[in-house]
Order: C-alpha cells, then sequence, then structure tokens
C-alpha cells in the first residue's frame, strides 16, 4: 500500500546549490494554483495517502503553503517539510509555517563554518538557517506547537575536514535529529564533481567514526544522530566498535519501496530523478484521473522495468544475495561514470556484508532482532514488515523463511539470535544468515547499546 507522497509544489528554489541533485533550470511547470492544490490534497485523501513530504526545489516559495498543510491537517494527515532553511530567516513565515500545523522540517546545512557551507549554498545561507532555527523554536513556544526540526547534511571534501566539530555544533542548535547523507554525481552535482566525497570511500567512512565518537562524548546529548548513506554493513560494523545502536538508513530505492512524487503540474512520477528517462511507452497520470482502486498498481508495470534496467545494467544483480539490500540508485545507472561508481560499491557491498556477517557469526548472542518499530503481520512463513523511516517515508519489507514465524514470536521474548536459533532447532548457519539479512535492514540491536539510536 502506498501512502506516502513526495509533493514537489514548486518549480522554483532561491539557490544554486552546488550540490544539488537536480539542475539550477527550471521544470518547464507553472506553480500549482491555489484551487488545484486544494484538488491534489483532497485526492491524496481519497487515495489513501497519510504522509505528504512537501520537497525539492524550495517549497517554502509556494505563498500559500500554509493552506495546503492545514488542509492536509484536517484529514489527519502527516505533513513534511524539506527546506533550504534561508526563507525562516523571515519571523513572520515560520510563524505561519508553525501555526498551519506542520509535523516535520529538515533543514539543509552543508558544513558548520562559512566558508564549507557558503561556498557550496551561497553566501550567507548559514546565518540566515541558523536564524531561521531560532525562529521555529520561538514560534513553536509561543504557539505551544510540537514540531520535530531535523538537519540533514552532506559529507563533502569541503566539510570532511570538521567531523570532529559537528557533534558539538549541532548540540547547540535547537533540533530533534541530525542525519548525514553524501552527494550524488546528478543535477548540479554533477557539474560540481570536485566537491563530492564517495560514501564509500576510507575517508568518508572515517569522518562518519569520527561524528560519532565525538557524539558519545556528548552530555547531554540533545538531538538523536542518523546516517542516510552509510551501507548497512558499515553501520552494524560501527555499532560493533563504538558501541552504539544506530539503525541502517532506508535500504533501497524509495520509488521502488512505493513513495512517489507528485509534480506541481499534477502529473505524479515514481521519482524526480527519473523525468527524463520515463519511456513514452507509459502514460503519466494525473492526479485527478486516478481511480482509488488503481492507484497501488498504476507505476508496477515502471517498477519492474527498473528492476529489470538494473539487471542489464549490472550482470551480476540476479545471483547476487543482496539484491533485496540494494541501494544503488537506478537513475544513476543511465550514466557510464556512476555505473563504474556502482560497480565498485557492489563489490564493497559484498565484502562488507562478508564482513559483518562473520562478525556476527562470532558473536551470535551478543545480537537481538528487533521489531518494536515495525507493524508485523505474520502470513504463511512469510513476516510483512511495514516501518517508517526519516522525513515520513513508509517501508513495507517481506521477510520469508521457514522459521519466521518462530523468529518474530521469540525476538518479542527479547531472546538474542543464539538462544533463537537453539530453541528453534534450526541451524546456527542458516538463522544467522537470515538475522544477518535483517540486520542490515534495521531490525538488529545490540541489547547493552542503548547510545545513538535514532
Amino acid at each position: 500500500m502506498i501512502d506516502t507522497i513526495r509533493w514537489e509544489i514548486e518549480p522554483r528554489c532561491n539557490l544554486k546549490c552546488k550540490h544539488c541533485f537536480v539542475a539550477d533550470t527550471e521544470y518547464g511547470y507553472a506553480t500549482t494554483s491555489l484551487e488545484n492544490g486544494l484538488r491534489y490534497v483532497e485526492k491524496l485523501h481519497k487515495l489513501g495517502i497519510k504522509t505528504i513530504v512537501f520537497s525539492t526545489r524550495e517549497p517554502l516559495l509556494y505563498d500559500r503553503l500554509n493552506v495546503l498543510i492545514k488542509r492536509a491537517k484536517q484529514y489527519d494527515m502527516s505533513v513534511t517539510i524539506v527546506t533550504n532553511g534561508t526563507l525562516l530567516d523571515d519571523i513572520e513565515l515560520s510563524r505561519t509555517l508553525i501555526e498551519s500545523g506542520v509535523d516535520e522540517v529538515f533543514i539543509s546545512i552543508e558544513g558548520i563554518t562559512i566558508s564549507s557551507n557558503d561556498y557550496i549554498r551561497g553566501k550567507g545561507t548559514l546565518a540566515r538557517v541558523l536564524n531561521g532555527l531560532i525562529n521555529l523554536e520561538r514560534c513553536a513556544k509561543e504557539r505551544e506547537k510540537l514540531v520535530r526540526v531535523f538537519i540533514q547534511m552532506s559529507i563533502n571534501q569541503l566539510n570532511v575536514v570538521e567531523g570532529s566539530d559537528m557533534p558539538n555544533f549541532f548540540n547547540g542548535l535547537p533540533i530533534d535529529g541530525l542525519i548525514i547523507s553524501a552527494i550524488g554525481a546528478s543535477g548540479n552535482a554533477a557539474k560540481n564533481r570536485g566537491i563530492i566525497l564517495s560514501q564509500g570511500s576510507d575517508k568518508y567512512i572515517a569522518c562518519c567514526k569520527t561524528i560519532v565518537e565525538k557524539y558519545l562524548e556528548l552530555k547531554p546529548k540533545n538531538y538523536i544522530l542518523g546516517f542516510k548513506s552509510l551501507s548497512p554493513y558499515d553501520v552494524v560494523l560501527i555499532n560493533h566498535e563504538y558501541g552504539t545502536n544506530l539503525c541502517p538508513s532506508m535500504p533501497g530505492c524509495s520509488a521502488m519501496n512505493g513513495t512517489y512524487s507528485l509534480l506541481p503540474s499534477g502529473e505524479i512520477i515514481p521519482c524526480i530523478s527519473l523525468k527524463e528517462q520515463l519511456p513514452v511507452s507509459l502514460m503519466i497520470p494525473n492526479i485527478l484521473e486516478i481511480e482509488e482502486k488503481d492507484y497501488s498498481r498504476i507505476f508496477s508495470p515502471y517498477l519492474v522495468k527498473m528492476r529489470d534496467e538494473m539487471k542489464a545494467h549490472m550482470e551480476d544483480c540476479e545471483p547476487c544475495f543482496l539484491q533485496n539490500e540494494c541501494c544503488l540508485c537506478p537513475a544513476g545507472l543511465h550514466h557510464m561514470d556512476q555505473l563504474l561508481v556502482a560497480k565498485k560499491a557492489c563489490q564493497r557491498a559484498r565484502d562488507r556484508f562478508l564482513e559483518m556477517l562473520a562478525h556476527v557469526e562470532q558473536n551470535p548472542a551478543m545480537y537481538y532482532i528487533d521489531f518494536s518499530r515495525t507493524k508485523v503481520v505474520c502470513q504463511n512463513g512469510e513476516l510483512l514488515l511495514s516501518r517508517f523511516f526519516s522525513e515520513g517515508m513508509k517501508i513495507e519489507d517481506t521477510f520469508t523463511a521457514p522459521f519466521g514465524e518462530e523468529l518474530y514470536r521469540l525476538s518479542s521474548q527479547h531472546k538474542n539470535i543464539l538462544a533463537i536459533a537453539i530453541e528453534t532447532g534450526v541451524m546456527v548457519h542458516d538463522i544467522i544468515q537470515s538475522c544477518a539479512l535483517l540486520i542490515c535492514r534495521g531490525f538488529g540491536r545490540i541489547k547493552k547499546y542503548d547510545s545513538c539510536r535514532n
């Protein structure tokens, strides 16, 4: 069931960030009229959408955004804003946003110094964002509103040297969480490759480890820490090294997992990054023309096509034991340089998974399977799993194994992997391999470690 929509409500942005995954040219769409915007909200409600994420370009440029948010809240929908944060420097806009009832605000910062952030985002942007955070906090207290505020920051060639100072810097800001990510080579970033730092590079991993180490030293910790771009295998190994319980980021492609994008025109596409790659044979429906009964199936042919294309580009996909844990971007595979990067990333992922698996096999009593933040339905030996990630995204997952229901029952009793294997009578090696894949998907926990849980 699809219940989250990314609404690209504005074709404009007030910045030209060097790292942006879309180009700084406009899409060619007119801004959505308020009348149509209200119709879209009503239609999304009828289609069963529970979460709207206003994102891409700059949604706060839409001058009646508060009206759409209020209408969505009347339908008990959750609303998230993904913004560059500079416009929140205006106290009245911040107040209007808070009063609208928005649930979450994700704000981008690309460095903790003027030199690193402003080089990428533009002169004066860091100061404006920091003031915007103060405005949000002030207005939320004035109106007694609960709004969760998160900072998103990519590790790049400029700010990688700031890793040791980042945790303390953000601990002094009125935020609920810090999400670390990486820059992909698309949009404006493709023209500014000098700032890109590969998320699988030793330099990137070292910076993330430094952030974790310094974060653990904070007393108190005023925000949660998460990593959006670290491979799940790296997260597991970092957890073991530092005694943390970081949760791996959302696995795979958001489009393949059922989070689609609504354009200003009313068209729906699987992902904004795939806009130029949609086949002519697949008509893009307008949201007002979609029948409720058809919505959940509307993009299934295209999603199958994306999977097939990935396998065609990556000849090693079909036999790979990490197919369901793959984090490759289908849009990026259309570019040869990205394809080469992807193949290197694949080999590294396999190597790191085997390293992680060996670690779990050596320490099965340390690890627990944790479904506490997940809706679980047992059905014919399968576990149907539903959980939420950052930016309101819901992921539906399936775990298939002969011992699936027993694993769920025993994990609910807080038994470790070794105890589960013994009690079920399943070969220890078999259950550990299955549990290792669940750990990679974010269902693993080291009981004695509680810090850094996101």
